[in-house]
């Protein structure tokens, strides 16, 4: 059995996470929208710069996946995490975050959006 190198593999999370960090801009936006600040404009402009980084992103992880020939086919979400199934070089694999894992690699990442943290 063939295993991707850890390169492909960063390919494979990057892929996977970025939807979850779209969503949470997507709502953090709504929150702001419906918020009372004064100043929401800047808000929005620095979200939407980092939803357009991570679109950016994303493109590139899901070129780099179907140029390696991974095809991911399936994704199981519950209560305990998100489990993801593909296929790499005909072998069947599996990828999976718990929740608490997932929500700490989200957070990570909105913070790399924003310019806050480095990866």
């Amino acid at each position: 059995m063939q295993f991707p190198s850890n390169e492909e593999l960063e390919i494979i999370k990057q892929y996977t996470l970025l939807p979850f960090v779209i969503q949470v801009f997507q709502r953090d936006l709504k929150v702001i929208e419906d918020s009372n600040l004064k100043f929401r404009e800047p808000y929005f402009q620095l979200i939407n710069q980092a939803v357009r980084g991570i679109e950016k992103d994303y493109i590139n992880a899901k070129k780099s996946i179907k140029r390696i020939g991974i095809k991911i086919y399936e994704e199981t979400r519950s209560d305990k995490g998100v489990e993801w199934k593909y296929i790499y070089c005909g072998y069947h694999h599996k990828f999976a975050y718990s929740t608490h894992v997932l929500k700490t690699e989200v957070k990570r990442l909105v913070a790399f959006y924003l310019g806050c943290h480095p990866i």
